[in-house]
C-alpha cells in the first residue's frame, strides 16, 4: 500500500479530496493531511509518503516552493499540484521543478484515478529494481553483474514481463516453508516482473500457468520480500505468534483510542515494522485495510451513541475522532447509508 499526504489550507478541499475516489482500492491509503504548510516538513519526515498532493496557493508558504523543500528532502517523491487557476506559466513552473500532475479545482475524479494508477506503475516499477539489485543469494550468486545491467535495462523499456527461475537457497528453504518461495522451492528463486507478457527460463519445470494477475503476485512477492526483510533486522518478529500479537495489539489500542488520531505509521514505528509491510500484514490477519477497519468501528460505535440518544450530533462526531461535524456525517452516510439526523430520527420513531 503506497501512501499519500495531502496539503490545501482550505479543508473543505482536504475533505472532498479524502472521500473522492476508493484510495485503498487502487492501493494507496491517506498516511496524512494538513491545511498549515509550514508544518508539512515535519510531518514528511515521520510518515515518508510516497506521493504528496498539494495546493499550489497558499497563504503561509507558496505551494512552488513547499514543492522545492520537499525535492530537497527526498528528491524520489512524487508531487502533485492543485490549483483553483487554469494558466499555463503556473502548470509550466510545477512540471520545471518536477511535478507528475497538475489539477484544477474541483478535481475530477477519472483524472486522479488515471494518474494515481500511473505513479502506482512507477513506483512498482521502483520496488521491483529495489528487489532486483537487493534480494540476491550470498551463498550462490545466480545473476552475473552484466546480466543484472541488462535486466534493469530490460525492466525499464521493455513491455514485457519475464520471470527466471533458479532453485532456492537452503537458507530460504528453512526460512519461508509456508511462504511462496516454498511453493516452488525445488524450481526458483528470481522473479522479475513489468508489464504485459511472460517468458519463463526454467530448471526441470514446466509451469502450465503463471499467475491469475501480475499485481496480486506482486503484493504476494512484496510481502515475502519485506518479510525477509523484517527477519533480518529482527527474527522473532517474523513469526505468526509474533505477528498476531501485534495485530491484535494493535486491534485493542483502536477500540481504546477509537476518538483520537490514530495513522498505521504510528504503530508501525512503535512496532519496527516498514508502513507497507504493516499494512499488508493488517489487512492479511484482520481482513481489510487499517483505515478502512478504523472508520467501521467509529461509525459503529457512532451508531450507538445516536442509538442511545443522550448525545447531540456534533457530540457523537466528537467522541468518534471528528473534530468536524461535516466530514464525520459524509462519512457516516457513505458507511449507514443515511446521514446521522436521519439515522437518528429512524431509529427513535
Amino acid at each position: 500500500m503506497y501512501k499519500v499526504y495531502l496539503v490545501d489550507d482550505e479543508e473543505i478541499v482536504l475533505k472532498e479530496l479524502l472521500v473522492l475516489i476508493d484510495w485503498n482500492e487502487l492501493g494507496f491509503e491517506i498516511c496524512g493531511y494538513q491545511t498549515n504548510p509550514t508544518m508539512v516538513i515535519d510531518e514528511l519526515i515521520e510518515l515518508q509518503p510516497d506521493i504528496v498532493i498539494l495546493d499550489i496557493h497558499m497563504m503561509r508558504l507558496n505551494g512552488l516552493e513547499l514543492a522545492r523543500q520537499i525535492y530537497n528532502l527526498k528528491n524520489d517523491i512524487i508531487i502533485y499540484f492543485l490549483s483553483a487557476y487554469d494558466k499555463f506559466d503556473y502548470a509550466q513552473q510545477a512540471i520545471e521543478i518536477g511535478a507528475k500532475a497538475y489539477f484544477t479545482k474541483p478535481i475530477k475524479k477519472q483524472e486522479l484515478i488515471k494518474v494515481l494508477k500511473k505513479s502506482k506503475r512507477s513506483l512498482d516499477r521502483a520496488f521491483l529494481d529495489n528487489l532486483l539489485n537487493s534480494f540476491i543469494h550470498t551463498d550462490n550468486l545466480v545473476i552475473s553483474k552484466d546480466l543484472l545491467n541488462e535486466l534493469n535495462k530490460r525492466i525499464r523499456f521493455s513491455n514485457e514481463t519475464f520471470i527466471i527461475c533458479t532453485k532456492p537457497s537452503t537458507y530460504f528453504e528453512n526460512l519461508y516453508k509456508d511462504d511462496i518461495i516454498y511453493e516452488y522451492q525445488d524450481n526458483f528463486i528470481k522473479i522479475i516482473i513489468t508489464n504485459n507478457k511472460v517468458n519463463f527460463q526454467t530448471e526441470d519445470l514446466i509451469i502450465s500457468s503463471a499467475f491469475e494477475t501480475t499485481s496480486d503476485f506482486l503484493i504476494q512477492l512484496r510481502l515475502t520480500y519485506q518479510s525477509f526483510v523484517q527477519s533480518q533486522n529482527n527474527p522473532d518478529k517474523g513469526s505468526e505468534t509474533a505477528i498476531k500479537s501485534v495485530i491484535n495489539s494493535i486491534l485493542d489500542d483502536i477500540h481504546q483510542n477509537f476518538d483520537k488520531k490514530l495513522y498505521l505509521s504510528m504503530y508501525a514505528e512503535k512496532y519496527n515494522y516498514t508502513v507497507s509491510y504493516l499494512s499488508i500484514l493488517f489487512k492479511q490477519n484482520v481482513g481489510c485495510p487499517f483505515i478502512e477497519y478504523l472508520v467501521k468501528y467509529r461509525m459503529e460505535q457512532a451508531k450507538h451513541y445516536i442509538e442511545a440518544g443522550t448525545m447531540t450530533m456534533k457530540e457523537v462526531s466528537y467522541s468518534v475522532g471528528y473534530n468536524d461535524y461535516y466530514q464525520f456525517s459524509k462519512i457516516f452516510k457513505k458507511y449507514v447509508g443515511y446521514s446521522p439526523r436521519v439515522y437518528a430520527n429512524l431509529k427513535n420513531k
